[in-house]
């Protein structure tokens, strides 16, 4: 009785050490919150590491994952068991996965780390210098002050579908990306950036994204030509085609992204340069749509906005971006509590706006 006893104790305590060895880090029992920093070397690049706590366990970055260009990475799987720690990121194509082990000792891990290729999968190793063959296999990351990694891992995180449309009968080619922020329940407004001159910026913006975020919204970039003159620019686009092709697109993404509200949401449309007067005609084709639209450094306004005239505001040259905003128009229409006006230009308030002539 007395030996069944024993090993019953054994068991339970064999159970008890899986359970603590198996559980992720959760924000109670994590200590390593911060920024850790290896020193660039002949042989590798400077390489920083971030750990946050969660509710549903830590997170963090690190400054260099297993792709040639040094660009924020997640890390996973992050477990710490006593001294030792173990965690891994993986590539933005799928196709590499770096795993490290470490030895925590006060304010310096040391680290090493073992590289994956998945069968088929791009080894580019050869150009690594951080994770490639010729880099050294370990290191230590010693505490240092947060920076641009911390604040990159404060950055508004989705996930992003991308569609493209092909029309021949209108001659229209459309290629769009959109990003659904996380912890919205219903996107009650889609941003378009459209992707010419500073779009594209708009898009990769991690304020704009969180901005997007801040009222239940969805970003999108997209880029408009001709399937017969790829090259011809926007004097090459048929206008009444992207207008077509960006309520096909909304639809596609509302199907595919499990969120039905898209495929009707109002659209704040933004273009810069030639992209602005492409704004102010799709709006004026689908003025039932429109919440708003942005013309930043743009030329003359196209198409007829008779039927959006009532609702919208002009902003004087000088005000808001730097290099200020030439004869931008904003839609005065309030949602989730604030005006367009707000929205864009964070601390013009609407006094500084008047009635479009």
């Amino acid at each position: 009785m007395r030996a069944l006893l024993h090993q019953t104790a054994k068991a339970v305590l064999w159970i008890g050490l899986l359970v603590v060895v198996c559980t992720p880090v959760g924000a109670e029992q994590f200590e390593l919150a911060g920024t850790w920093r290896s020193d660039s070397t002949a042989t590798a690049p400077e390489w920083e590491l971030f750990f946050r706590p969660g509710a549903d366990g830590a997170t963090g970055l690190v400054s260099r994952g297993a792709s040639a260009q040094a660009r924020p990475t997640e890390i996973a799987d992050i477990r710490i068991v006593g001294s030792a720690i173990t965690f891994k990121c993986t590539s933005s194509d799928r196709d590499r996965v770096v795993t490290f082990t470490g030895t925590i000792r006060g304010d310096e891990i040391a680290l090493r780390w073992t590289r994956e290729v998945r069968p088929g999968g791009l080894d580019n190793g050869p150009v690594d210098r951080m994770f490639g063959p010729s880099a050294p296999r370990q290191f230590t990351v010693h505490r240092t002050a947060d920076g641009a990694l911390a604040r990159a891992a404060n950055d508004t995180r989705g996930i992003e579908f991308a569609a493209a449309v092909n029309v021949r009968a209108s001659d229209s080619k459309t290629e769009a990306a959109i990003f659904l922020p996380d912890n919205v329940e219903r996107f009650g407004v889609v941003v378009v950036a459209i992707d010419y001159g500073l779009g594209h910026f708009v898009y990769d913006s991690a304020a704009w994204r969180t901005l997007v975020q801040s009222i239940g919204g969805a970003l999108l970039r997209v880029r408009f030509s001709s399937i017969t003159a790829p090259t011809g620019g926007l004097a090459a686009i048929n206008r009444a085609g992207a207008a077509d092709a960006l309520s096909t697109l909304l639809d596609r993404a509302a199907q595919e992204s499990g969120h039905p509200e898209v495929a009707t949401a109002p659209l704040v449309l933004f273009g810069h340069s030639g992209g602005g007067g492409l704004g102010s005609i799709l709006a004026a084709l689908r003025p039932e749509r429109t919440l708003a639209f942005v013309r930043y450094h743009s030329g003359p306004i196209g198409g007829d906005l008779s039927p959006l005239r009532e609702s919208l505001i002009c902003v004087d040259d000088n005000l808001g971006m730097s290099g200020g905003l030439h004869r931008a128009i904003y839609g005065s229409k309030e949602f989730g509590g604030l005006t367009v006006v707000d929205f864009w230009l964070f601390s013009v308030p609407p006094a500084h706006a008047e009635r479009c002539p």
